[in-house]
């Protein structure tokens, strides 16, 4: 079932990345919504996650690169803002890429049974301004690379859909290791 988005004051797109929360403002400005947005600025693609302990990848990170990885203070924040938020949560990710893909289960691991839609961009084909004459259509890979006319020229926000506790369990169940979750491999 989807369902759109509703002239809630309090909703909040959460995407993971600094460049996706750039390309929503962008985009969701220009169809005229002022909605507010979270940025989850980890990259849990790579790395120790379990347990999910910033201060623990930090170390790991800074270990294996030699580069300092200055995200936790802005986790804790983001998790605070997050989880106490009073109105629509709206999460957005592409399963196409990893870095999407591995915040969205964290965050849908933490937000637990909190109300929260999604927007998945997965499947989604997008518009975007070719050339004076014609739109280009392209199959979008992650929210970090929405450009902000794809807002305009496709319904990318009619994707919204409930998270429902069955789609909950099925994502809890597809097999990956969270935070001391048992994997269920079929």
């Amino acid at each position: 079932m989807l369902h759109t988005m509703g002239d809630d004051p309090y909703s909040l797109h959460v995407v993971v990345g600094a460049s996706a929360a750039g390309s929503l403002a962008t985009g969701l400005r220009d169809t005229g919504r002022d909605d507010q947005i979270a940025c989850f600025p980890d990259d849990l693609s790579f790395g120790p996650i379990d347990p999910p302990d910033p201060a623990a990848r930090m170390e790991w990170i800074a270990g294996r690169f030699n580069i300092e990885w200055e995200n936790v203070a802005a986790e804790a924040n983001f998790w605070d803002r997050v989880l106490s938020w009073p109105g629509q949560r709206i999460v957005w990710l592409s399963r196409r890429s990893p870095r999407e893909y591995a915040g969205f289960l964290e965050i849908i691991r933490r937000v637990d049974d909190r109300s929260c839609d999604v927007i998945n961009i997965t499947d989604a084909n997008v518009a975007c301004r070719a050339s004076a004459a014609r739109d280009r259509v392209y199959r979008a890979t992650t929210v970090a690379l929405l450009q902000p006319e794809a807002f305009l020229r496709s319904e990318i926000l009619t994707r919204l859909t409930p998270l429902t506790p069955s789609k909950r369990r099925e994502i809890s169940n597809y097999g990956i290791t969270f935070a001391g979750k048992t994997p269920h491999c079929a």
